[in-house]
Parts: C-alpha cells; sequence; structure tokens
C-alpha cells in the first residue's frame, strides 16, 4: 500500500514505471530466496542448482532495476 502511495504521487511517468519495475524485481528476488531457504535441507543437487541459478537471475534483474531507477533520477534531477 505504501508502495503505491508513492508510485502515484511521482510527477514522472518513467520514474513511476521504474518504480515499478524495481518493486516487483525485489519482490521476485524475496520469493526466489524463500523458495530456496526452504528447500536448503531436502534439494536434490540439481534442484539447488535450479534454486540457486534462479536466486542469481532474479538478484541480477533487482540490481540492475534499482540501477535504472538511479540512472533515471540523476539524469532527470527526479526526487
Amino acid at each position: 500500500l505504501e508502495f503505491r502511495r508513492v508510485l502515484f504521487r511521482s510527477r514522472c511517468r518513467e520514474k513511476a514505471r521504474l518504480l515499478e519495475e524495481r518493486y516487483r524485481a525485489a519482490w521476485a528476488y524475496s520469493q526466489a530466496a524463500r523458495a530456496m531457504s526452504g528447500r536448503l535441507n531436502t534439494a536434490t543437487a540439481a534442484e539447488y542448482e535450479r534454486l540457486r541459478d534462479a536466486v542469481l537471475v532474479a538478484r541480477d534483474k533487482s540490481k540492475e532495476a534499482h540501477a535504472a531507477l538511479e540512472r533515471h533520477q540523476d539524469e532527470h534531477c527526479c526526487e
């Protein structure tokens, strides 16, 4: 809910889009890490590698989304 308030207060549509993208990427990363941690003691080696790879991909997407938002804010002086 708080995220939605920040999103709708933004006057810059691109910033709002990037905020949404960052939020979704962070959420996906969180969910991937949670899925992996829930299976640490029971996953086969192949399952663990698949879960680990999903976490790494989600982490990279989250970092990229964060960097894109920061670049936009720096270039356009969006607060």
